[in-house]
């Protein structure tokens, strides 16, 4: 991943040429007919033609909604750069609002696959194929992205997991019974510590988890990070550390810590990297191997014979092993929506600026 000490930001600021639009709607949601939906189209948006959009769905952390991705990190911006410099990278941007939910991940889950991507689906010219689709978050999306991978990613294949986690929205073992409490410990992390060990190995990945592509990434001094002292509970590293040790290696990729806190210039960071260098990378045709050259194939046509020895190498299997866990526990969720309201307390930059998100509901921004 590129990373810098002093990080350009100006893919943050309206592109000087052709940007797309960002339009906020209305959807029959699982709570209200009128949930909203902030939507960003490529420039030169095609309903008609062949070949159909990608799709990026995002969600806010704690106190956002439909608006904040778009009004803070500047998805849409962001997005235009990156179409800009690499047209294949272009995607549709769906957020949407989990404030709504009070982030009881569960019924956030059933929201996005049976209303919001239908919804999506039948009102624009998009990609039904999962791994056309990706969901990401940061913070309480971060939480929520977890949730998503380990129990929806069947419907994805590409996950976006900024500024935190929660573990206990892992599938477990049947005979395992999650404590989140004993995650939380900040005196003594060395208990916390122990008991991360012991939930790792007693998470149970489906297959499609394991066949998709999870990205992770935080701040260098951000608050979600529990080398900065931050509770194991919800810090980047213990998705990182799971990811490092049980996931594919070619299909987790770790952003690391790139300059920034707890705040709308990290999570724009996270979004650049992840929309315009993450989505989409399993899609990416595989160069041909070479023919091997055959030792007893004349080399000269005019010289029958044996040819000259040659060092042929064999190609290697890129596939991922099929060997993996096998998911027959029922779908467990694990702690219910325990906000990261503490680190928020602790001076978080993006506290303050969570309030800034206002609501816009059925007006068209043109860029």
């Amino acid at each position: 991943m590129k990373q810098s000490l002093s990080p350009n930001l100006d893919y943050m600021n309206p592109y000087d040429g052709k940007r797309g639009t960002v339009q906020y709607v209305e959807y029959a949601g699982t709570i209200s007919e009128h949930q909203d939906l902030g939507i960003y189209l490529p420039a030169g948006y095609d309903a008609d033609r062949e070949e159909p959009y990608r799709v990026i769905y995002l969600t806010h952390g704690m106190g956002g909604n439909e608006t904040y991705w778009f009004t803070q990190p500047q998805a849409s911006n962001i997005m235009d750069h990156i179409v800009a410099e690499d047209p294949g990278q272009e995607a549709i941007i769906v957020a949407m609002d989990n404030t709504l939910y009070n982030w009881d991940y569960y019924q956030i889950g059933l929201n996005v696959t049976e209303r919001i991507i239908p919804y999506i689906e039948a009102h624009y010219n998009v990609s039904t194929d999962p791994q056309d689709r990706a969901f990401g978050g940061f913070s309480m999306g971060a939480m929520t992205s977890t949730y998503m991978a380990f129990h929806y990613a069947d419907e994805f294949g590409y996950f976006g997991i900024f500024s935190g986690t929660n573990i206990g929205n892992a599938t477990f073992a049947e005979d395992f019974a999650y404590d989140g409490s004993l995650l939380q410990n900040r005196v003594d992390q060395t208990i916390a510590l122990a008991y991360l060990q012991e939930v790792d190995e007693n998470i149970v990945p489906s297959e499609d988890l394991l066949n998709a592509v999870v990205f992770t990434m935080a701040g260098n001094v951000d608050t979600a990070v529990y080398a900065n002292g931050f509770a194991p509970y919800g810090a980047y590293e213990t998705i990182r550390d799971w990811c490092q040790e049980y996931m594919p290696e070619e299909n987790f990729i770790d952003g690391g810590l790139v300059p920034g806190s707890h705040d709308i210039y990290t999570w724009a960071q996270c979004f650049h990297t992840f929309a315009g260098e993450v989505c989409w990378s399993k899609n990416t045709a595989p160069e041909e191997p070479e023919t091997p050259v055959d030792p007893e194939m004349p080399t000269d046509p005019e010289q029958p014979g044996e040819g000259p020895d040659v060092d042929v190498d064999t190609p290697q299997d890129t596939q991922p092993s099929t060997d993996q866990p096998d998911t027959t526990s029922p779908v467990q969720t694990g702690d219910q929506a325990q906000p990261l309201w503490y680190a928020a307390g602790a001076g978080l930059a993006a506290a303050a600026l969570l309030g800034f998100a206002i609501k816009k509901k059925k007006s068209l921004i043109s860029k």
